[in-house]
């Protein structure tokens, strides 16, 4: 994983397969608590510990599923996933067999406008990021 796709507080996972790392960590979940534009190394903190690591093998992205979608508060309407979050702006996802699309939409239906198409957890942390929409996400 590419430490120049992240940003701070990202949720990525722990390679099924680290060379760095031991085995209970493979695939684990963590928030990205560093990043150094240097080397590229991905900072991360699990059990007590720090890890730095250079290698992008390390690390991969953790892929958006309903599931995660639902357990953090969005809801089903017409075939979206909808996350309404107080404000005159929603935001809304779609399932295709490629990813997801999101939208976001106002209380005037003619304010619609798509945002593009997701694959990954983090990617939805920076749109929800950029429109100053903070919603903490648990795996």
């Amino acid at each position: 994983m590419n430490s120049q796709e992240l940003m701070l507080g990202d949720l990525i996972r722990f390679s099924s397969e680290p060379y760095n790392f031991e085995d209970a960590l493979r695939g684990k979940p963590v928030r990205v608590e560093g990043l150094r534009d240097e080397d590229g190394a991905i900072k991360v903190y699990e059990r007590d510990t720090y890890y730095w690591s250079e290698d992008e093998d390390d690390f991969e992205p953790i892929p958006l599923t309903a599931e995660i979608l639902k357990k953090n508060g969005w809801q089903e309407d017409d075939g979206w996933l909808v996350l309404k979050n107080g404000t005159k702006w929603n935001v809304s996802i779609a399932f295709h067999e490629d990813g997801y699309d999101i939208e976001i939409f106002g209380q005037n239906p003619l304010t619609t406008q798509f945002l593009g198409h997701l694959n990954y957890l983090h990617e939805l942390q920076h749109i929800l990021t950029f429109m100053k929409i903070r919603k903490e996400i648990e795996i």
